[in-house]
């Protein structure tokens, strides 16, 4: 996926604003978590580290799907999405459920962040 992509991805699911901070500020600190490619579809999930300020400029459209905040520790109660009922959804609020190569991302991300953590600790 090139940039010019990922770019119009982050602008649809989280903001315009969202997407010209990114493309100005930090496009060059986003981190490729997941590349997948199978005979259906090629998947990339990426990251990017930013301050908690950073998250009130994220708006949500009808299709997002929504933003839940989970720790590291919770990571493994989350579901498959594959399992869950597409015209019901996720029917309780405290059950998450995400596609697998996105939790794998999100638990590569937790683990680039504690490395970040370890490695400014130590100098």
């Amino acid at each position: 996926m090139g940039r010019t992509e990922l770019y119009r991805e982050i602008g649809e699911e989280l903001g315009q604003e969202i997407r010209s901070r990114v493309e100005s500020s930090y496009g060059d600190k986003m981190i490729l978590l997941v590349e997948r490619h199978d005979d259906k579809e090629d998947v990339y999930t990426y990251g990017l580290y930013v301050e908690s300020w950073f998250l009130a400029f994220i708006k949500l459209n009808a299709s997002s799907g929504g933003l839940r905040f989970i720790t590291q520790p919770k990571l493994q109660d989350v579901r498959d999405i594959h399992c869950v009922d597409k015209v019901v959804g996720v029917e309780v609020r405290t059950i998450n459920a995400m596609f697998p190569d996105e939790k794998e991302a999100v638990r590569l991300a937790f683990e680039k962040v504690d490395e970040m953590r370890k490695n400014t600790l130590a100098v």
